[in-house]
């Protein structure tokens, strides 16, 4: 028998073999393609959120909607803030940095939360700070609330006096203020000195020599409720101030009530609590007004009005007079009796 070539056949493997190959590398090929597009369709979403990111810089940086995107961009809004105070003065520094006064007596322009067609949005976040009230009278008796005794009824102590200061000093490192008037009319009275001590995170001091009227509230029942004013008075005992002769008001400091008007001598300027449109629980407990967060809206007569959220300090001008008013606080909880948590500071320049 004849034996056949074996060379076709060979050649007919080879042929196999290279026609084959495009099909195993197909698969390699249409996964890279693919991969690719994953990388792309990764990125895409990615770029977008950055840029979203980027161009929210004019939206809120506490958005209740989405909390877990404003914790990623966190970092970029704190970073842009930071720019944004340094060039145009429209925001008061962070809380951390001592609620720094910022110079425009106008709302703030807007990262955070009272979002409504009243005004830009204001920021939601809460805070605790708290002022102490303590008077040292004539004699050496210390009147403040962990004195007053309560039997009854809410115990009180109000005290309308005027005078000359002898004193006055800030210490910022122990947030403490003071202030010493004599009320002495100069009659051959020995010296007659009050004491008046604020524990505040906003310093004041009142000029000496000056004659001032000040008047202190405190109240005393589940939680202590403390105002204090000071004005200027233009003559006292007859005699015309030799500081200054404008009548003005040099502090008026609320802790435990949202309108220290309807307590003291009026100073004409308006102190408004305005509920923001921030996440709140619904429970209540009695509250006077409903849950949620609020705002401290400062007016007077003839002046452009401000809105000052928790943890703000800022300038105002009001009744023709210079002003840097804080708010430390104001929210109701909901909790039973939790309807003191409201403080603010107003401190005449």
């Amino acid at each position: 028998m004849k034996k056949r070539p074996f060379v076709p056949a060979l050649l007919v493997l080879l042929c196999a073999a290279a026609c084959d190959s495009p099909d195993d590398t197909s698969p390699d090929a249409g996964n890279a393609v693919e991969a690719g597009a994953d990388v792309r369709d990764v990125a895409l979403p990615d770029a977008d959120a950055e840029g979203n990111a980027d161009s929210g810089g004019n939206a809120d940086a506490i958005d209740v909607a989405s909390p877990d995107a404003n914790d990623a961009t966190k970092g970029t809004s704190d970073a842009r803030d930071g720019s944004s105070d340094a060039s145009d003065g429209d925001r008061a520094q962070p809380d951390g940095e001592g609620g720094e006064v910022d110079g425009d007596s106008g709302p703030l322009d807007g990262d955070a939360g009272l979002s409504d067609s009243d005004g830009p949005p204001l920021s939601c976040d809460s805070t605790h700070e708290r002022l102490a009230l303590t008077v040292t009278v004539p004699g050496g008796g210390i009147q403040r609330c962990a004195d007053l005794v309560i039997d009854g009824g809410p115990a009180t102590v109000h005290q309308l006096l005027s005078g000359v200061v002898r004193a006055s000093s800030s210490d910022a490192g122990s947030s403490s203020s003071s202030v010493t008037i004599d009320t002495c009319v100069g009659d051959g009275c020995a010296a007659q000195l009050f004491v008046i001590r604020v524990d505040t995170p906003t310093p004041f001091t009142i000029p000496v020599g000056a004659y001032v009227e000040a008047e202190y509230w405190m109240a005393m029942s589940h939680e202590c409720t403390q105002l204090l004013r000071i004005s200027n008075l233009a003559e006292w005992n007859g005699q015309t101030n030799p500081v200054s002769t404008v009548n003005k008001t040099y502090l008026v400091a609320s802790d435990g009530s949202s309108d220290p008007n309807a307590k003291m001598v009026t100073t004409g300027i308006g102190v408004s609590p305005k509920r923001l449109d921030c996440p709140a629980d619904d429970a209540s407990c009695g509250t006077p007004m409903p849950v949620g967060a609020y705002a401290f809206e400062f007016s007077a007569s003839g002046s452009a009005s401000l809105t000052v959220t928790m943890g703000q300090s800022l300038a105002w001008t009001g009744n023709g007079q210079n002003f840097v008013v804080r708010n430390h606080r104001s929210y109701q909880s909901g909790l039973c009796d939790d309807d003191w948590n409201w403080a603010f500071s107003i401190v005449g320049q």
